[in-house]
């Protein structure tokens, strides 16, 4: 089974129609809104991220970052879609 997390902020475009393509498509995500987090939790992931080499949002983690992008990538989330 694919793990699909999704790291987002807020406000966000790119996160919002992510997470509604996957909805569509349905792909199960758990997301990490990391504008929610505690600020000592938050750096935390935005230094992970970074170190990663992430600068936008939302982050895409597959499988515990066998696969990964950031921002809006509708080709990507189609290929993890049972629809296609």
């Amino acid at each position: 089974m694919t793990s699909v997390k999704i790291y987002s902020t807020d406000p966000c475009a790119n996160c919002q129609a992510t997470k509604e393509m996957m909805q569509f498509h349905d792909i199960e995500f758990e997301e990490l809104a990391t504008h929610k987090l505690p600020a000592t939790e938050q750096e935390e992931v935005l230094n992970m991220l970074r170190e990663k080499g992430f600068t936008q949002f939302p982050v895409i983690n597959i499988n515990d970052w066998e696969d990964s992008w950031s921002g809006f990538h509708p080709d990507k989330v189609e290929k993890y879609s049972e629809k296609y």
